[in-house]
């Protein structure tokens, strides 16, 4: 006779509930539901965490009840049906928790927000473009520091507001001013920067552009703009119309975009025992001016241009030592469309890259060139020149003064004019 089912002399739904699930243990009925329909049609069922924002309540048992019916439902059907629950936002409550026990206070800003009060945070964080962010009372920030965003997004700080944070942790960029900001450096004197944009659409004070320079703000969209108002002197911070050298890592200036002009009495030389520099971009001279805008690297130093449209010279580049115009990897970078002219200059041994050039000066005392060299334009030789392969001139090829040149071995000279 088949096994009957037990009989119960009162109903204690707990107890057999409790009874049930020690047989489906036993039994491990569960996983038998899914193993004994494994190749059968199968049956997803997409739900999401049950508790994304806080702690499980009654309200969360009850809605994974409804939920679990309709699998349990599929599974009498016939359908494999695989269970999987999502824990995709779990990490918040976790994460707040943590910080909570710990004593770390994250503040994260993703929406127009106004901060009344003074408070203390861990970390700092405003970072989404088109939004407002206004601070009412001083903030004390003793981890990171960010301010970020794109044009249209707005930090006001009203009344005396300010920052106390680490510069060193202070990371800002395309954020508009809506009052004046004063960051804090920790245990410093308070500097001011005025109303200031940063972005390119408007023009601020030397002064204003070295505070924001100097406490962490990096204006990379910023150019920068020799004015030679001193000295020839690339590293006086005076002769920039910014009131800071670019290309320096140590002044937050590397990778910005440089303007040397025309018209000018003191024309940039980079120092012999300086660091090499490096920006987003340079132009030297201007299309259609006179071209006497001149850069002289001074230095066995080079200089490093690393943005997409690198280089354009109108003027004059001047390498007085091995120091060169560079990509940043050691590829040497030259301007051939806006006719400007590189000179080789100086008494110590240089060697002519190995680029096309649109016009080509030697002046040195000690050149040599051991690779072929074209010359789009013109050529003028006043110093000592030695060609270990062959030389190109399509313009006018001038030997003036005590220049001299020499052919070595199977190089040669391809040349349709030449003065002597």
């Amino acid at each position: 006779m088949g096994e009957k089912f037990k009989e119960y002399s009162e109903l204690n739904l707990s107890k057999v509930g409790k009874d049930v699930l020690q047989k489906w243990l036993d039994d491990d009925t569960f996983s038998k539901s899914v193993s004994t329909r494994e190749g059968h049609k199968s049956f997803v069922f997409f739900e999401g965490p049950p508790s994304a924002n806080g702690l499980p309540g009654i309200h969360h048992v009850m809605a994974r009840t409804i939920k679990d019916s309709v699998c349990r439902y599929k599974t009498m059907q016939g359908y494999q049906v695989h269970r999987k629950a999502g824990w995709d936002t779990h990490g918040l409550p976790v994460e707040l928790g943590v910080e909570k026990e710990l004593g770390i206070n994250k503040a994260t800003f993703e929406a127009n927000t106004t901060i009344s009060g003074a408070n203390t945070y861990t970390d700092f964080v405003c970072e989404t473009s088109g939004i407002t962010l206004t601070v009412n009372e001083v903030q004390t920030i003793s981890g990171t520091l960010t301010l970020k965003g794109e044009d249209g997004s707005l930090l006001s700080l009203a009344g005396s507001s300010h920052f106390i944070a680490d510069t060193s942790k202070f990371t800002g960029e395309y954020l508009s001013i809506g009052s004046n900001i004063e960051i804090w450096k920790t245990g410093a004197t308070v500097v001011t920067a005025g109303a200031f944009l940063l972005a390119n659409s408007q023009a601020l004070s030397p002064a204003t552009y070295k505070t924001v320079y100097n406490h962490g703000w990096k204006l990379s969209d910023m150019p920068f703009t020799w004015t030679g108002a001193t000295s020839t002197n690339w590293a006086d911070e005076n002769n920039w119309d910014i009131g800071l050298v670019p290309g320096s890592t140590g002044s937050n200036t590397n990778g910005v975009d440089v303007t040397i002009p025309d018209g000018l009495t003191n024309y940039p030389v980079t120092p012999v025992t300086d660091v090499p520099y490096s920006l987003k971009s340079l132009v030297i001279g201007t299309d259609g001016e006179e071209h006497n805008a001149t850069l002289t690297l001074g230095s066995s130093n080079p200089l490093n241009i690393t943005g997409d449209s690198p280089l354009k010279n109108y003027g004059t580049i001047i390498y007085k030592s091995t120091g060169r115009v560079t990509n940043g990897d050691s590829i040497i970078l030259n301007d051939t469309e806006n006719n400007g002219t590189v000179e080789y200059a100086g008494t110590i041994a240089q060697t002519i890259s190995a680029v096309d050039y649109a016009n080509l000066k030697i002046s040195g005392t000690d050149v040599s060139a051991n690779s072929a060299i074209l010359v789009s334009g013109d050529c003028d030789i006043s110093g000592s020149a030695t060609f270990n392969e062959n030389l190109t001139v399509n313009g006018k090829l001038s030997i003036s003064g005590s220049g001299t040149v020499t052919f070595c071995m199977n190089s040669g000279l391809s040349n349709q004019e030449t003065t002597v």
